[in-house]
């Protein structure tokens, strides 16, 4: 059973074995103990029977070797419990740094997407701007017959669909600051002149 131990001593004194390796390993050791502790009663049993000195020499021995070995594996067993107790954190530091890369990349991409509607915003204010000196053009009576008699600027129409684009791009806002962002887009009295 010396390959058994070899191993034992192999994954229980480095630190690359894992939990279930090791969890695997105690569920052999024991299976060993039970097995010595059935070859023991056997020995005993061989000893009280008559044999000549050869056979109860060899006997001892064999109980003598038996010993030896369940006392090395009660050891393994023991240093196990601690070998497990370290891959148990080895295993869960290494969980935490996997889990703060996955929160580090989490925060990147709501820090991007929050970029990107920023900037969308930032469009929909500057559109809202051009929108608003376009009604007022629209209100001049002076541009209204140029251009072929078309009014100049923005129509109604136009001025609703951008309100429209305007709303779904500040969902998000507060819903004063909402709300404000949409009079300073379309100005009620300007678009009832511009009609």
């Amino acid at each position: 059973m010396t390959t058994l131990i070899d191993r034992a001593n192999s994954l229980i004194d480095g630190d690359a074995a894992s939990t279930n390796e090791l969890e695997a390993l105690k569920v052999d050791l024991i299976s060993r103990l039970r097995e010595i502790s059935a070859a023991v009663q056997e020995e005993n049993a061989r000893i009280e029977r008559p044999v000549t000195v050869e056979d109860h020499e060899q006997a001892e021995q064999e109980l003598k070797r038996l010993r030896v070995e369940d006392g090395i594996i009660h050891r393994l067993i023991d240093k196990l419990t601690r070998a497990k107790t370290r891959a148990a954190a080895r295993e869960a530091i290494a969980s935490a740094d996997t889990d703060r890369k996955a929160l580090a990349d989490a925060v990147a991409k709501v820090e991007t997407l929050k970029r990107q509607y920023q900037n969308a915003v930032s469009q929909a204010e500057g559109l809202a701007e051009q929108m608003r000196q376009s009604l007022e053009v629209v209100q001049d009576p002076a541009a209204r017959n140029i251009n072929g008699g078309e009014a100049v600027g923005a129509d109604h129409t136009t001025a609703a669909r951008l309100a429209e684009l305007t709303l779904d791009l500040t969902g998000a806002l507060a819903p004063n600051k909402r709300d404000a962002f949409i009079r300073k887009l379309v100005q009620p009295e300007a678009l009832q002149k511009a009609s």
